[in-house]
């Protein structure tokens, strides 16, 4: 049965009466020790504070359980399911079988969230860590029949988006009469989950120009640092500049935990650049990075929400890390979101490491855990662009790796590789999955032109192709490469794994 392990520590939940209370009841709740007050008044002051620490617990669960993801009630968007089986486990609560629990989770589901999920994998195994996770509630208003909370949360001390709850009032419902679910009641009513919303907000920078060496350092050590205003800025390259003088690192913090812990999703600043930065057909040279890391680049990550442009990067680009599956190394970027957008850009130099290397990028894809699969279950490529953008390099790496990217699961649309691709000889693994444009092809491609000439002198190189290495059930249509780089022992695509897979690369002179 499928476990799952939530990490949380809770900061006080205390939430001021005064807070809550129904604004036209303020004065009224508020009352010194000694005075008189009415029965009514009574009752509506310590009933509002009844149904505090009730929905104050229920946002405990679902930070818990549900990693604070959004939820909108009217489309069931996810399942919440984990929500009712936290619960259970922490009531411990015993029934006579495991498929009365489930029942009783499916319930619960279906009450609090309008969710009917047939994914119910509960386990009292359920493990728990007390300090990633914490939320502190700043705002509260009720009415009769609904309420709206919102919390300040962080994740591992970097600060999240707020989250805004909204509830409503309805009966207790038959179905959880007598379970421990009742104790969530109050006289008989029950208050439900109608939406949350990550209050996420895109910051309205004023655009920085950068001028000098020193001025474009300082923007890379803020990124590098998790600052706001560097992550999320926008910024504009108002010269040429020279690099040669100054040690420059991959520029943002390439942190894995944020593509596979749900709770990173609405950090405030995530890894890598997440902002604008206008190159103004600039050009950054002097770049000699050589490093012993997994990701690299001239940015070692570009995030989601990010927009370049216009930008030249000439230099070199090494890692020293050997791992087969976990790195990705490229002139202009390690590894780049499927969600940003990058035009017309270019990397002119050397690319070196072990797998997913390309010239411009190591590694296309999700930087972020929550993503589309469809209806085969392969996962979609995102929303953003890669356009009219070039390489000219010189690139060498064994597994997995091209002359314009590692690893694609972006869109590319009018980009161009040339130079020449080397398979080293003293790799410590059999090479393959090496392709002219593009290593490992995880979505459709088109519209591309490689003049990638790869240089190899191995004996039984396998799974090798002249434009691309391998690909699953994707298309390749509209694409052309240089009949000069041509290698007539390789196929256009070395391996295909599915056979309906089109292929239309034309040699051009």
């Amino acid at each position: 049965m499928k476990k799952f392990v939530i990490s949380v520590a809770m900061l006080l939940i205390l939430v001021s009466l005064s807070a809550c209370a129904p604004k036209e009841d303020t004065e009224k709740n508020n009352v010194s020790d000694g005075e008189n007050i009415s029965v009514e008044a009574a009752h509506e002051k310590y009933s509002n504070e009844s149904i505090q620490k009730i929905l104050a617990e229920e946002i405990r669960l679902y930070e818990l359980a549900c990693n604070g993801l959004s939820f909108n009630r009217s489309s069931n968007e996810i399942s919440n399911w984990q929500f009712a089986s936290l619960y259970c486990q922490e009531s411990e609560i015993e029934l006579v079988s495991e498929s009365d629990m489930e029942n009783l989770i499916k319930d619960v589901t279906e009450i609090f969230f309008g969710v009917d999920t047939n994914e119910i994998n509960y386990s009292n195994g359920i493990g728990f860590e007390t300090d990633s996770l914490t939320f502190t509630i700043t705002e509260c208003h009720m009415n009769e029949d609904s309420a709206t909370v919102t919390v300040s949360r962080e994740w591992e001390g970097e600060e999240l988006f707020d989250n805004t709850y909204t509830f409503k009032k309805i009966p207790l419902p038959e179905k959880i009469k007598g379970s421990n679910f009742e104790q969530l009641s109050f006289e008989d009513n029950l208050w439900i989950f109608e939406t949350v919303v990550c209050n996420v907000e895109k910051n309205q920078l004023e655009v920085v120009d950068i001028s000098t060496p020193e001025q474009f350092m300082g923007f890379a050590m803020g990124v590098d640092k998790g600052e706001n205003m560097a992550v999320n800025g926008h910024f504009r390259l108002m010269n040429d500049i020279d690099l040669s003088q100054h040690d420059l690192e991959p520029i943002g913090i390439y942190d894995d935990r944020q593509i596979w812990d749900s709770r990173a999703i609405n950090l405030k600043s995530p890894m890598g650049f997440n902002g604008v930065f206008e190159g103004n057909n600039h050009t950054i040279s002097g770049v000699n990075i050589v490093s012993d890391l997994d990701t690299v680049g001239f940015f070692q990550v570009i995030n989601d929400d990010a927009i370049v442009k216009d930008l030249t990067i000439n230099g070199k680009v090494s890692s020293s890390y050997i791992d087969s599956g976990n790195t990705q190394v490229g002139g202009f970027v390690g590894i780049l979101s499927n969600n940003a957008e990058i035009l017309n850009c270019h990397f002119v130099g050397e690319v070196n490491g072990f797998s997913s290397v390309g010239g411009f990028a190591g590694t296309i894809g999700r930087t972020t855990n929550h993503y589309d699969v469809d209806e085969e279950g392969f996962e979609r490529s995102g929303t953003g662009l890669i356009s009219d953008c070039t390489v000219d390099v010189s690139v060498s790496a064994p597994l997995s790796s091209g002359g314009f990217v590692g690893a694609l699961n972006g869109n590319l649309n009018n980009c161009r590789a040339s130079g020449i691709f080397t398979i080293p000889t003293n790799s410590s693994v059999v090479p393959q999955g090496v392709g002219g444009f593009c290593g490992s092809l995880l979505t459709d491609l088109n519209n591309c032109n490689s003049g990638i000439k790869v240089e190899y002198a191995i004996d039984g190189a396998n799974i090798m192709g002249n434009f691309v290495g391998s690909m699953m059930n994707n298309d390749i249509t509209n694409c052309t490469i240089h009949e000069n780089v041509v290698n007539p022992d390789w196929y256009m695509v070395g391996r295909k794994d599915y056979k309906e897979s089109i292929i239309d690369v034309v040699k051009v002179s």
